[in-house]
């Protein structure tokens, strides 16, 4: 039988404890005794079976199991606060929720939203972004998702078509024109996207692919500062990959781009189709086939 999930605050106590490495400040930021907040962090140890911090004297330092768990339980953190906020918000009027995938967010959406903006001053837009699923998608105005036709929900409208495109740093490029052969480029695969990298090699029958996946990455931005640093090649797709291009991080080593079955779609959310909603959306489509 599964257990029940620790409770909240005993997350919330390790990760203010773990940001300030100090149990007193993240009493003082919690409004919890330093006591509590050093039971809270014992009774998790004691739920997980591990040790989080070490505990000298007069400082703290986390152990390799509470820098591991940490990213993953802020990101569950952030999601909490930023649905709850949402949802919480007295008037809504011409406040916008947008809630779509972090990558597409910041690739994409807050470039095309300032400039809705500029035209329409009186509203006001929070952008809500998730590494997998969209956590606050049950409050969301407008929803903004990549999906494969078949998949999409009937009621999405569907923005633009995208290709599939294999990118890596400049040294790596450099190397393969020296001759490496493209076999050896090692690949970082995006944990949920292995299929890009399938998708996109389909079309390269002249050339010999024969890599494993040397690389894992939770998230593309991740997996895009991994390529900008060396350590291998990410196939993305081209309006995603389009920001690190444009600035020169990544370069593309071949040609070929690949036809995505994942197109971006658009769709108003459960949180009500609203004036404001509605007029952005409509404003995403017309952008999207000019």
């Amino acid at each position: 039988m599964n257990r029940p999930p620790p409770p909240l605050n005993f997350v919330r106590s390790f990760e203010s404890a773990a940001r300030h490495l100090s149990f007193t400040l993240a009493a003082h930021e919690l409004r919890f005794t330093q006591a509590a907040i050093s039971g809270h962090v014992r009774a998790l140890e004691q739920y997980i079976g591990q040790p989080l911090f070490h505990r000298n004297a007069r400082s703290l330092a986390l152990t390799e199991t509470g820098k591991a768990f940490l990213p993953n339980l802020r990101e569950a953190l952030r999601q909490i606060d930023t649905a709850t906020h949402a949802i919480s918000t007295p008037t809504r009027g011409e406040q916008i929720s947008i809630s779509c995938p972090v990558s597409l967010a910041e690739s994409v959406v807050v470039e095309r939203v300032s400039e809705f903006l500029k035209e329409n001053s009186d509203i006001r837009v929070s952008v809500y972004g998730a590494v997998w699923d969209n956590a606050s998608d049950a409050i969301a105005d407008l929803k903004m998702c990549f999906y494969r036709e078949h998949e999409a929900p009937p009621e999405a409208k569907k923005l633009w078509n995208d290709t599939l495109v294999l990118v890596c740093s400049d040294d790596w490029q450099k190397k393969m024109e020296s001759g490496v052969p493209f076999k050896e480029l090692p690949i970082i695969s995006i944990l949920g996207r292995h299929d890009y990298w399938e998708t996109y090699v389909a079309g390269l029958n002249s050339i010999e692919t024969a890599q494993e996946i040397r690389h894992h990455a939770n998230s593309l931005n991740i997996a895009m500062e991994m390529a900008a640093h060396g350590l291998g090649a990410v196939v993305t797709l081209s309006s995603l990959a389009s920001s690190y291009l444009d600035k020169n991080r990544v370069v593309e080593p071949l040609s070929h781009r690949a036809e995505s079955p994942w197109g971006c779609y658009i769709s108003l959310g459960k949180g009500g189709s609203t004036p404001a909603a509605s007029r952005l959306m409509q404003w995403m489509i017309e952008q999207a086939n000019n």
